[in-house]
């Protein structure tokens, strides 16, 4: 049987000639990531997250995995949301930021960068300190985009978000966040966020 580019984890990727035009077409949602500062660039310390969705099966009424992964330590959050949109990326962000208390929340999430998709356009009412990507640039998402294709080994595309249970999505979370890792020298992102977020309250 002929393997089609939707069976594969990780798809191939087609020339598009008209890339420069899509380019110049696309704007930037807000505060570009040009403007982030050097501090967050050099991954000097815990809290500067990337985030972006994950779906599956392609229906807009199922639920979407939302992915924020710290920057230092490519320490990774999944959330279930009920769709892609800006409204429920926001709810989830105003429930974290609820349940934290609005001082933890920042501390925690000092700053976000995101893509150019419509579910972020509103991300900057929720948090003060957001970046946009430069579109069609992933590779400025790299820790983001990672991540995610670890994720798709365990959440496949063929396969709605909805039939997931919350179990098995934080057992995915765990597994990415527990295994050793060449990047970190051998520890795990888990253990190399805690230990900065020890030095963060120390200092």
């Amino acid at each position: 049987m002929q393997t089609r580019n939707v069976d594969l984890m990780s798809k191939t990727t087609r020339k598009n000639d008209h890339k420069s035009s899509k380019t110049s077409i696309k704007r930037v949602l807000g505060r570009s990531i040009n403007e982030r500062p050097a501090y967050i660039n050099s991954r000097s310390e815990i809290g500067h997250f990337e985030i972006d969705t994950v779906v599956g099966k392609k229906d807009s009424m199922d639920n979407v995995s939302m992915v924020l992964t710290d920057r230092l330590s490519r320490y990774t959050m999944i959330f279930r949301i009920k769709d892609k949109s800006s409204e429920s990326v926001n709810k989830k962000l105003e429930e974290l930021k609820s349940s934290m208390g609005e001082k933890a929340f920042y501390q925690t999430f000092k700053s976000l960068t995101s893509d150019n998709g419509l579910e972020f356009s509103r991300l900057q009412e929720v948090h003060s300190n957001t970046y946009y990507a430069t579109p069609y640039t992933p590779s400025e998402r790299g820790s983001n985009e990672n991540v995610i294709r670890i994720i798709r080994r365990s959440i496949h595309k063929s396969t709605a978000i909805s039939s997931y249970t919350d179990d098995y999505i934080q057992f995915v979370e765990d597994a990415i966040n527990d295994y050793p890792r060449k990047l970190l020298g051998g520890y795990s992102a888990e253990s190399v966020y805690l230990y900065n977020e020890v030095l963060s309250l120390a200092s």
